[in-house]
């Protein structure tokens, strides 16, 4: 058998990495070599760089192919290698950068070709393979060739990508098979570079009935990993059983398995580890379900799941793995490992999985076929509301691709490759420091990329004028107005130092010298990650403010002006970067916060950047992202996707500034579209006078959010100002009465912050009043702005994430107190909550420690009706018949709140409220209510129950029959306000971090199929309490000092006469005072009546008539009734809602055209909707669905719904599957036939 063997070092440019040899495959328009072929790479003290494969476009007129010398900054030859292009040729070769260094190369004229010198790539032929290796490790692949099955064969049968690898020293392990039911047409492998600077070898396989697999890998000198790259399409999107079978534990006996996770690896015996792992099975993913995820597909009879290894490696998969062996004879450890590489060119980025077959060890499953995207596999998920991952429109939805490494002997190669990283691990340590060899390595090597960085514009010809700043933060019309109205600033101190405010040179070097030490030392640094990067780079990168500041001053010197524009750039470049924020791969990028807080870093630096090459499509790409999540997380009621702390301390101050600069850099004025504004004009809704904060207005917890002042209105003074006055004064007042102190910046040097809040718009007052909020409830509320203002905040909504289960709870303030406030907690994990418990006003259902449904999208508003008197709502919360275990079938909670008002602040403003059970009659329930501080406050005699405060008022309740009672749980937690409260709590003399707050669960125990009908009556010190008389089922008399009510809830229509009062709607009142009554029809459609005045009709509606003029009168009442009906739309599809409207099917779109009030619509999601898009004539707002993992992984009934609403008036609505924005420029081309 002839052998052949070639050493690459002789071999000068025989083919280069053609043309996808970019560091992921990628083909571009690579940097040209420089006329006096001289290449400098150089990093601005951020990482090392390389060793890594790097490209040039070469004019080989200046530079005649086969006389060249590639020399080192030490006069060393390298290896490199070309590739003719129709212009010209690319240079190729292996560069390293230090951190903080420069690295010299220079291309010059030579006798001979001396392209081969000094490579460590080996080739050698064989005719059952091709070894291909460098100095660290070698790799049997199979020979070239193209080979067509007729018939297709069995894929188990058919010749791998790869055959066996082995480490330097070590011998050869491991192996290779497909795993799937579908049989190979054909296999076609190329050598697409072989030269001295690297080796790429592509196969190709085609598969019956249809489908494509690419495997690609690449080795360099150098490197100690091989760097894979995969795409596949099987045309359709299957269950996922297809994979190919990476043998890694096959042909020797590893002794060690380390698991990298949190940026460090973890190793442990392999023997005891496997043992644990088979006895642990299946596993809960806890921070997605508490209930057992399906089974993942798995690629053969008896196999072990062990991990799942996912590119970003986040909330539960792993980074990577290896396995380890000590090799007595070679006086060394072998070290195999596989580890995600460039997370930004994965697309549908679907988990590796390491299995363990009891016969032939461990393997690494890749999948070769498309199937959804889960939680319990990936930690990510196409279906649910919950992922925030972004897909590559532009790519079929049934292409996969995924880029990883094979490496070997990294944990020791890498401390030499890296001698000042080896150094860093004995010295101290510091934010953000990498400890690991692995982590490192896949850092360095697997993250942007040398070959991505040179590429990069960083020092160009500047035709930005500094009339032409600021331009991001500001604008010269802003400065000028800040500039006038600086003493009213309450940031005063912080823009006076700024040269826009006070015109001074010296403040715009102080202000270019502050930007530059910033950027050279950020608190937030993503230039060396595994994984996923920091997500509060947008709330730490805001110092921006001093470049702009800076760029506007014309004395600037000129090596600071270029010093600015440069760490400018280079920001601009990372932020954009997919391997930084890899939208498009189909990866959770964390909650709403994490990946704004991740992108909108952009609209910090760009703008500021206007004669910049990547200028428009940064801004685009903010636009675009701007406009996405704005929409996608607010619905057209102005309901946040999460609560006030999680909505404000990050997401709404970024996508403030990030409108901001984008208005005033003159792209965009996103504030025109209303998102922002109806956001902010619901979280007023939700502010409540609170005497612990000195009565200033706070956002109450609720969900992760504690009790917290906030500065946000003042922010949007600046957003809204111009498109929407009115709403900027009126965010300007807003500022003044919840913020405490009128301050932006969020203490620090916030200064980024200041320039938002304009003290020239002049405030413009708006009364809150009870308000109706599609995704998020009703604010009740009167006689606000007064010492005695009564408000309760009643939750049924859609707006879902960081909330906790609270459906239905309430929030109540009423004469000068805080009778049952809001959480001040943002996360608490104690006695309160312990055994799915209740600690919310809210009514537990069947037993006390079922874990209720979460992530459900039907428990809304059902019904509501408001009037100067009174005002109403109803609430449900669906049970799933498997909520249960007794076999009863399905039931509902519904809540009644009817809100009685006084025309005096001080007077007797009130609720009745009626929790019925419908389908729940042999179950029992227990009621619960929240009361501050300890169970001395509580007091219950008979069916009479007050709760007092040492503000002194107390809510007093009435009980339709004395229920036993206790108070089952006194605890305490610490204080936790959001960003602008913890700056600045001691200085304003309110309760922060450092404080903590106790209140009391009271509990109820009801009989089953037993309704809580009561009256909840706020009193100050000696008020008198009414005297409240059960007069038949739902109807309460009420006697207080003001009038007599006769008050009624309902889940169906009522038929009462007595007293001269008639009544047969659903919910309302006839209120008696001395000398008028006041008929309010709140709910249902009927007759409502006083000594023979009746009025008939649907309600809502209210009427006030003088006792003196009441005399028999039938006067009917013109309107519509309001009635809940379902329309089926054809394939299995339904839509739930207040009638009037019509739906229809368009297609694989939804269409609802509305008439009336607004409300929600529950709709049937179908299957090929997995990630729901709503439009509200024709703009997007959020639509919510039914989270899949929280219904037990879809085994409960109704789990596959969504809710979209309307606002008053005539609409259309249109659903549809998710269309994404364009995602950031790829940086591969895809390797798949026709991709």
């Amino acid at each position: 058998m002839l052998s052949r063997i070639i050493r690459l070092l002789i071999v000068s440019a025989l083919l280069a990495c053609a043309a996808l040899v970019s560091a992921q495959g990628y083909a571009e328009q690579y940097a040209p070599v420089p006329e006096d072929g001289v290449i400098i790479l150089t990093d601005y003290g951020f990482r090392e760089w390389g060793p890594e494969l790097v490209h040039y476009a070469l004019d080989t007129k200046r530079f005649k192919p086969g006389k060249l010398v590639l020399l080192n900054d030490a006069g060393q030859p390298v290896p490199f290698q070309l590739q003719k292009t129709p212009k010209g040729a690319v240079l190729a070769f292996v560069a390293t950068v230090a951190k903080g260094g420069t690295s010299v190369y220079r291309l010059t004229d030579s006798p001979k070709d001396r392209g081969g010198e000094g490579s460590t790539l080996t080739y050698r032929e064989t005719r059952t393979g091709a070894e291909v290796g460098n100095e660290y490790f070698s790799l049997m692949l199979p020979l070239a060739g193209k080979v067509t099955y007729k018939p297709a064969r069995d894929a188990a049968q058919v010749t791998p990508p790869i055959l066996k690898w082995r480490q330097a020293g070590c011998g050869w392990v491991g192996n290779a098979r497909f795993a799937t039911a579908r049989q190979v047409t054909g296999r076609e492998a190329s050598w697409v570079a072989k030269g001295p600077a690297c080796i790429t070898y592509r196969v190709r396989y085609t598969f019956e009935p249809k489908g494509e697999y690419v495997w690609q890998v690449r080795v360099t000198p150098g490197v100690p990993q091989a760097l894979i790259t995969e795409e596949f399409d099987f045309g359709e999107v299957t269950e996922g059983k297809d994979f190919l079978l990476l043998g890694l534990g096959e042909g020797w006996q590893p002794e060690q398995i380390g698991v990298t996770a949190n940026e460090r690896t973890e190793v442990q015996p392999l023997a005891p580890y496997l043992q644990k792992k088979q006895a642990e099975g299946n596993t809960v993913v806890g921070n997605v379900s508490s209930n057992m995820p399906p089974l993942p597909p798995a690629p053969g009879e008896g196999f072990t799941l062990l991990e799942k290894i996912t590119a970003t490696g986040t909330w539960g998969p792993k980074t990577g793995i290896d396995l380890r062996a000590k090799y007595p004879a070679a006086d060394r450890t072998c070290i195999i490992s596989a580890m995600p590489a460039f997370h930004g060119s994965w697309r549908r980025a679907l988990a590796m999985t390491l299995w363990h077959d009891p016969q032939q060890g461990v393997q690494l499953a890749l999948p070769i076929s498309m199937r959804p995207i889960h939680w319990y596999l990936e930690l990510s998920d196409d279906q649910s509301p919950f992922c925030s991952h972004e897909h590559d429109q532009e790519l079929p939805a049934t292409y996969g691709r995924r880029v990883w490494a094979l490496g070997f002997d990294i944990p020791n190669v890498a401390l030499q490759l890296w001698p000042a990283f080896k150094k860093s691990l004995s010295e101290p340590s510091y934010q953000g420091k990498i400890t690991d060899p692995i982590v490192k390595t896949r850092a360095i090597l697997s993250y942007i990329g040398l070959d991505r960085y040179k590429e990069w514009i960083i020092d160009w010809p500047e035709t930005a004028k500094p009339g032409d700043y600021p331009r991001a933060f500001a604008t010269p019309a802003i400065a000028a107005r800040l500039k006038k109205s600086l003493e009213q600033h309450p940031d005063k101190e912080l823009l006076r130092k700024l040269y826009i405010i006070n015109g001074k040179p010296e403040s715009a070097v102080n202000s270019a010298k502050a930007f530059i030490n910033l950027a050279k030392n950020p608190y937030v640094n993503d230039w060396q990650v595994c994984g996923l990067t920091a997500y509060i780079a947008a709330y730490s990168f805001h110092f921006a403010v001093y470049a702009d500041d800076a760029l506007a001053c014309p004395e600037l010197p000129a090596d600071l002006r270029k010093e600015v524009r440069r760490y400018l750039a280079l920001y601009s470049y990372l932020f954009a970067e997919p391997d930084r924020n890899p939208r498009g791969a189909g990866m959770h990028l964390g909650n709403p916060n994490m990946p704004i807080g991740r992108t909108l870093a952009l609209a910090e630096f760009a703008p500021i950047l206007p004669d910049h090459p990547r200028y428009d499509y940064w801004m685009s790409q903010l636009k675009e992202y701007t406009a996405f999540k704005l929409a996608a997380l607010t619905e057209p009621g102005g309901a946040w996707f999460e609560p006030p702390t999680y909505q404000m301390y990050g997401p709404t101050r970024s996508l403030a500034i990030a409108q901001y600069t984008l208005k005033n850099a003159g792209y965009a004025d996103l504030a025109k579209f209303g998102w922002h504004a109806k956001a902010l004009e619901y979280d007023a809704n939700l502010t409540m006078p609170d005497v612990r904060f000195k009565g200033w207005r706070i956002l109450p917890g609720m969900g992760n959010s504690g009790n917290t002042l906030e500065a946000v209105w003042g922010h949007a003074v600046g957003v809204m100002d111009g498109a929407d006055p009115d709403t900027a004064g009126y965010f300007q007042y807003m500022h003044r009465l919840a913020s405490g102190n009128r301050k932006v910046s969020g203490g620090g040097d916030g200064t980024g912050y200041t320039t938002l809040l304009l003290p020239d718009v002049p405030e413009k007052p708006r009364p809150l009043s009870t308000t109706f909020i599609t995704g998020y409830g009703v604010a009740f509320r009167a006689h606000y702005g007064t010492p005695d203002e009564t408000g309760l905040l009643f939750r049924c909504g859609y707006n879902k994430s960081h909330w906790d289960m609270d459906d239905l709870n309430t929030i109540l303030y009423g004469k000068g107190a805080p009778l049952s406030p809001g959480t001040g907690y943002q996360y608490y994990y104690g006695p309160a909550n312990a055994n799915n418990a209740i600690y919310h006003n809210r009514v537990k259902i069947g037993k006390l420690d079922a874990q209720e449904p979460f992530g459900r999208c039907e428990n809304v508003i059902q019904d509501y009706g408001f009037g100067g008197s009174a005002d109403y709502a109803v609430g449900r919360e669906y049970y799933p018949p498997e909520y249960f275990t007794d076999g009863k079938g399905e039931m509902e909670w519904r809540r009644h709140v009817l809100f009685l008002k006084s025309a005096n602040p001080a007077g007797a403003n009130y609720f009745v409220m009626r929790d019925t059970f419908p389908g729940g009659k042999d179950r029992a329930t227990w009621w619960h209510w929240l009361n501050l501080d300890g169970p001395e406050n509580i007091q219950q005699q008979g069916n009479t129950l007050e709760m007092k405060t040492k503000y002194g008022a107390s809510t007093w309740f009435w009980f339709t029959r004395a229920y036993p009672g206790k108070a089952v749980l006194t605890f305490d937690y610490g204080v936790a306000p959001n960003y602008h409260h913890r700056a600045f709590w001691k200085e304003m003399g309110v309760p922060g971090p450092e404080d903590k707050e106790t209140k009391t669960i009271y509990q109820l125990a009801g009989k089953p199929g037993e309704d809580y009908f009561y009256v909840a009556f706020p009193r100050k010190g000696g008020e008198a309490t009414p005297k409240v008389t059960l007069l038949g089922d739902g109807a309460l008399k009420i006697v207080t000092a003001e009038a007599t009510d006769y008050v009624f809830a309902s889940d169906a229509p009522m038929q009462f006469a007595q007293d001269d009062v008639v009544f047969t709607g659903k919910a309302g009142a006839v209120r008696v005072f001395p000398d008028r009554v006041v008929l309010c029809m709140n709910s249902g459609n009927g007759v409502i009546g006083y000594k023979g005045y009746v009025l008939n009709g649907p309600g809502p509606f209210e009427r006030t008539v003088k006792l003196a003029d009441i005399k028999q009168n039938l006067t009917q009442i013109e309107g519509y009734e309001k009635k809940i009906v379902s329309q089926e739309i054809g394939n299995g599809l339904t839509v739930t809602g207040e009638a009037p409207f019509e739906a229809g099917l368009d297609g694989e779109a939804i269409r609802i055209r509305t008439k009336g009030r607004a409300r929600v619509f529950t709709v049937t999601r179908p299957p090929f909707m997995w990630q729901p898009q709503f439009f509200l004539d024709g703009q997007e707002w959020m639509a919510y669905w039914s989270d899949e993992a929280s219904s037990n992984w879809g085994k409960m009934k109704n789990t596959y719904l969504m809710s979209v609403a309307t606002r008053d008036g005539e609409h259309e609505l249109l659903i549809r599957n998710r269309v994404y924005n364009k995602v950031w420029d790829r940086q591969f081309v895809p390797m798949l036939t026709g991709k």
